[in-house]
């Protein structure tokens, strides 16, 4: 005792005689103060289009900051300061930024370099156009493999000025431990809950099967049939659906519930009620899905005299499916799509949040709110780690009125930096308590990779279908109540054809694509109203993903993901409390290559008894699925 008590006042005397040294700045001449009419150590991109100038006459601190101004909105000139890094190293940034826009924002990006190529990036924070002062942007994110060089970028996209000034650069976390071992132990622990009810996996599942934009290329009864057999197959717990109010109610107070576009939708939840799967509807919240009498007039909202009655026909339709239909897997409920991802169309804050309500309020006129579950913000998230404008502002007006939160993402191909955005999202929520007075749980209701609006050049690959269940584990241990991926299978939405599916079109003979292979697995199996519970991977969680549930009393589902180049045994203990015999799904690139039509089959069986430590290969960049569930 004497001697960790003098080891204790040795501490706090070396604390105060050494104060903690602040992280060292690696951005080179990071105020400006040293340049002519450029900055040194920083370069110039995009500049066509835009005037770049050290300026001598403005400054958040000291004598000097930079400026750019941009002619166009088409570009993203910048300023760029490059330094080396090193895959898994953790980076922070932060500048100082005023704004003098007539259109857009400037911001700050932290970009990832192999040579010449920008593997990834990390989006920050903006100045929301123009600004009285001097605001602080900041970004974080984590070097992805095979990158080797990390870029802070301040960026000006729009019309008019934005002034940067003290920039800060540190590496906030260096870049983990390499393992080398060829085992590992991975010990479940069925007492440490991170999620209580697990409100499940699924898709972005619009249908359009029935309607001229896709018949017109021979979809028939047969191509929706075989659809309907691998969804019934993979049993997703959610699929959301975008909805037109063009197809419900084209002249107001007008319905229409037998336009080919309704009854398309109607057909499609009914068939997923009868697999047990929920509904979460979505208007797509921009002018092309309202009704002309709305006069939305090229906004993401109506006319301000349309509102209520945008409200109105919302619930008019979800009183249909519900109360006329029967569909009461209609249970969850977003206002609108992805309010945010506009800068130049931003809607108003306070009247995004006076429609919620609104909503709320109707709902509940209708008898509708209690089977109805309403999932708030829907921020489209993007590459920024930190929870960003949007959703502060939205979350800060109050969450009295939500049942949940979403959040869409298309950033984290590297899923090192998926817990920071989790994170920083469910923090600044925390003190935010939901309609039934608990915290709110958090939804992933679109993810996958970036790639252009209709296609994604990733899918393609058997790496996403191990992007796909790496994120799913990632996101399970890092508080997410429901994941869905973007999207189910290729289709035509109206005149394009949308290429992100789990399957292709009909054209290709639907053929699945890998991710397919990864994603049935976790639908079917990731049950809703499972507990996530905690597990541990020792030093070989840099690249070894594992999540866990138990679903009643004992049932268990235990995902193991080994992103290393290398075979890995596994020591698994499940913490059973009982006997039971885990059947082993394997996904590699050679088990996908020779899979039809079908999900995987089970290739092993385990006997699991409490106290019972099971014998697993991990092959090399796989992917495998261990459960009791039928």
């Amino acid at each position: 005792m004497l001697r960790k008590a003098f080891s204790i006042l040795v501490l706090f005397g070396f604390l105060f005689a050494c104060p903690a040294q602040a992280a060292e700045n690696l951005a080179a001449n990071p105020s400006f103060e040293s340049g002519d009419t450029l900055p040194y150590d920083w370069t110039t991109c995009n500049p066509k289009n835009a005037a770049f100038l050290r300026d001598a006459a403005r400054a958040h601190e000291g004598s000097a900051s930079v400026v750019i101004e941009a002619h166009t909105g088409d570009d993203y000139p910048s300023f760029k300061c490059r330094i080396p890094a090193t895959p898994g190293e953790a980076y922070e940034a932060t500048v100082w930024a005023h704004s003098e826009m007539s259109a857009g924002n400037g911001y700050v990006v932290l970009e990832y370099y192999h040579g010449d190529q920008r593997l990834e990036f990390a989006q920050g924070s903006y100045t929301g156009g123009t600004d009285d002062g001097w605001k602080a942007l900041r970004v974080s994110g984590w070097v992805p493999e095979g990158a080797d060089a990390v870029v802070l970028a301040l960026v000006v996209h729009g019309e008019g000025r934005t002034w940067f000034d003290d920039a800060e650069l540190i590496r906030s976390a260096e870049a983990p431990a390499e393992f080398t071992g060829d085992s590992v132990a991975v010990r479940v622990d069925p007492k440490e809950v991170i999620t209580g009810h697990f409100l499940g996996c699924g898709s972005q599942g619009d249908f359009f099967l029935t309607l001229p934009s896709n018949t017109k290329f021979g979809v028939d009864a047969g191509d929706i049939e075989m659809v309907k057999s691998r969804v019934r197959a993979m049993r997703p717990a959610v699929m959301r659906l975008f909805f037109s109010y063009a197809w419900w109610e084209a002249e107001e107070d007008k319905r229409t519930p037998d336009s080919p576009e309704i009854r398309d939708m109607v057909a499609w939840m009914r068939f997923l009620k009868e697999i047990g799967c929920s509904v979460l509807l979505c208007p797509w919240g921009d002018y092309f899905a309202y009704s002309s009498w709305m006069n939305a007039d090229g906004k993401r909202l109506p006319a301000p005299e349309k509102r209520d009655a945008m409200v109105r026909s919302l619930v008019d339709f979800v009183d249909f499916c519900r109360n006329h239909e029967g569909l009461d897997n209609l249970r969850y409920l977003s206002l609108m799509n992805e309010p945010d991802n506009d800068w130049q169309r931003l809607p108003n804050h306070d009247a995004y949040v006076t429609l919620h309500r609104r909503l709320d309020t109707l709902l509940g006129e209708r008898g509708l709110r209690d089977g109805v579950h309403l999932l708030g913000v829907d921020g489209s998230g993007s590459g920024r780690t930190i929870s960003g404008d949007w959703f502060q502002e939205i979350v800060g007006r109050g969450t009295e009125y939500m049942d949940g939160l979403s959040c869409h993402t298309y950033a984290y191909k590297n899923t090192a930096g998926l817990p920071a955005w989790l994170n920083s999202r469910q923090e600044f929520a925390q003190d935010h308590a939901g309609r039934n007075g608990k915290p709110l749980p958090f939804c992933i209701t679109e993810f996958n990779t970036y790639g252009d609006t209709f296609k994604n050049p990733d899918n393609e690959h058997y790496d996403h279908a191990l992007f796909l269940a790496d994120f799913a584990a990632t996101a399970l241990n890092h508080g997410a109540a429901m994941v869905l991926q973007w999207c189910l299978f290729d289709a035509y939405y109206g005149s394009f054809r949308q290429e992100y599916g789990l399957w292709r079109y009909k054209t290709e003979q639907w053929k699945p694509r890998p991710g397919f292979y990864a994603w049935s697995l976790i639908t079917r199996y990731a049950r809703p109203g499972s507990r996530v519970v905690a597990v541990d991977v020792g030093a070989a969680g840099s690249k070894l993903r594992a999540a866990a549930l138990i679903s009643g009393e004992r049932k268990c589902t235990v995902l193991l993901v080994n992103r290393y180049d290398r075979a890995l045994q596994a020591k698994l203990d499940t913490g059973a409390t009982g006997p039971r015999d885990l059947r082993v799904y394997v996904c590699t690139e050679s088990t996908v290559g020779q899979a039809g039509e079908e999900m995987l089959p089970s290739k092993q069986t385990l006997h699991d008894s409490p106290g019972a430590v099971l014998s697993i290969e991990l092959p090399a960049q796989s992917f495998l699925l261990l459960t009791d569930l039928l």
